[in-house]
């Protein structure tokens, strides 16, 4: 599947990609993981060089952690470039934000 955005929810199964061009807010992500440290990196911004916002890694293989920012969300200013993402893992973003692809 490729990555999708729909309803306030962005599904990603694939780096170096542009998630979101605009301001966004997210207020939960769920990191499931196929392998042992798998990790991702989320960027502000369009490309690979923009500045790290979040980057994560889970040391436990076939688990899923949630990453909880409801209470201060994490706001990207100018759009969500998922720049690095371990084969097999999936993030899950909740957003504010509607969306339709």
């Amino acid at each position: 599947m490729a990555n999708t955005f729909r309803s306030g929810t962005i599904y990603v199964d694939t780096a170096s990609a542009q998630l979101y061009t605009g301001p966004i807010k997210v207020t939960y992500i769920t990191f499931t993981t196929d392998n042992a440290n798998d990790s991702f990196i989320l960027r502000d911004g369009t490309s690979g060089s923009d500045p790290i916002k979040i980057s994560a890694k889970h040391a436990t293989a076939d688990d899923s952690k949630l990453l909880d920012f409801s209470r201060n969300p994490i706001i990207f200013q100018t759009g969500i470039y998922c720049s690095a993402l371990s084969t097999g893992a999936v993030i899950m973003i909740q957003t504010t934000t509607q969306g339709a692809s």
